[in-house]
């Protein structure tokens, strides 16, 4: 059984990769923090902290990586017997340590299918359970801010210029997840994809039209295993809408406890404006970009910019770097887990008086030592 395939990924273009988004990740939040005063600001607002809200903080993330676990373990149930502990261990290695990785998101996901792999799961199967655990995650965290976006509008909350372009945007949104999910049901679609994507490949052997289609539909026959029955897609996406919307609640509760009080919708907005930001390339979770971008919204709707910072460093602590630690502590059980794995080699059992039993020419007898 080979190692953990991961480490390859921490090369030097990967560190310097990360390094160079760290660097850009600190101008951002160093702006931030002139334009709040300076550091000392909200390290005064962190002084008076309310450990209660912290605790209701951290109890909501652990509920969003918990909804996550299990949504994996919901994918992986054709595949493999996933306790749930250890689903739960693989979301904190995809979602906490693998998001601060210098490849992220690839470092989490390539150690969550070594493990799935270690449990008997194919390769393709592997792929596409940890595929479709990111493709709920995505689809589930655009409907709930297309969705808060329309609450917005509603209730008067958004700036009169910023109305026609968001509500727009959240439109097109809310038909992309609708269109895109009719169209991935359809083996026909996965078949002319898989033919489109190897006919452009020309800088290796094309296979003919009809065998690069079979495979296609293959694919698209392993896919729907995966995702089930359109009551297990249901509860797919109810899981990844918990989880998006409980990490959205504990940036409320990291606010509430530096005593910041917004609305819900411009917290979720503010929530959702990270979650963008995470996903810019060159930065690692978004590092510096998120603790900058998150207080410019909330104070774009009335917080006051040294308490929003101040909530976003303590919402980041609790929502990224403390999964991340925890994910880390998973990744060295694993490696751990692995190691003994490999150690343990077969033997050949002996009876006490030292016989082995052994096929006989006609395969009807026993020989002897």
């Amino acid at each position: 059984m080979r190692p953990l395939p991961f480490r390859h990924q921490w090369s030097r273009r990967g560190l310097a990769r990360w390094a160079a988004g760290l660097v850009i990740g600190v101008g951002a939040i160093w702006a931030v923090v002139s334009a709040a005063g300076g550091l000392t600001d909200a390290a005064h607002v962190l002084g008076r902290t309310e450990w209660a809200w912290v605790m209701a903080a951290i109890a909501v993330e652990a509920v969003s990586y918990v909804a996550m676990g299990l949504r994996l373990r919901r994918l992986a149930r054709f595949s493999t017997d996933l306790p749930r502990r250890a689903a739960v261990g693989l979301a904190l290695v995809v979602a906490g340590f693998g998001l601060l990785t210098p490849a992220a998101p690839v470092e989490g996901l390539t150690i969550a299918g070594g493990e799935l792999r270690r449990r008997g799961v194919s390769q393709r199967q592997a792929a596409l359970t940890l595929g479709f655990g990111e493709w709920f995650a995505a689809r589930s965290f655009v409907l709930v801010a297309a969705v808060n976006i329309w609450v917005m509008a509603m209730l008067g909350d958004l700036f009169a210029l910023d109305v026609v372009l968001v509500v727009t945007t959240a439109a097109v949104a809310i038909v992309t997840l609708v269109v895109t999910a009719r169209l991935a049901r359809r083996p026909a679609i996965a078949a002319r994809t898989a033919d489109l994507i190897g006919w452009l490949q020309f800088w290796r052997p094309r296979p003919p039209a009809e065998e690069r289609r079979a495979a296609g539909a293959k694919w698209h026959r392993d896919a729907m295993e995966i995702v089930g029955t359109p009551a297990n897609r249901a509860v797919l996406v109810c899981l990844s809408v918990i989880a998006v919307l409980a990490d959205m609640a504990a940036l409320w509760a990291s606010l509430t406890a530096v005593g910041v009080h917004v609305q819900a919708d411009v917290v979720v907005l503010g929530a959702s404006a990270g979650v963008l930001a995470a996903s810019v390339p060159l930065l690692p979770g978004g590092l510096g970009l998120v603790e900058a971008v998150v207080p410019a919204v909330l104070h774009h709707f009335g917080a006051p910019l040294d308490a929003a910072l101040a909530g976003a460093l303590l919402y980041r602590a609790l929502g990224t770097f403390l999964p991340a630690a925890v994910g880390a502590a998973v990744v060295s059980g694993l490696v751990i887990a692995r190691r003994k794995t490999r150690l343990a080699t077969p033997f050949v059992e002996r009876s006490d008086l030292g016989r082995r039993v052994n096929p006989a020419p006609d395969g009807k007898g026993a020989g002897q030592d």
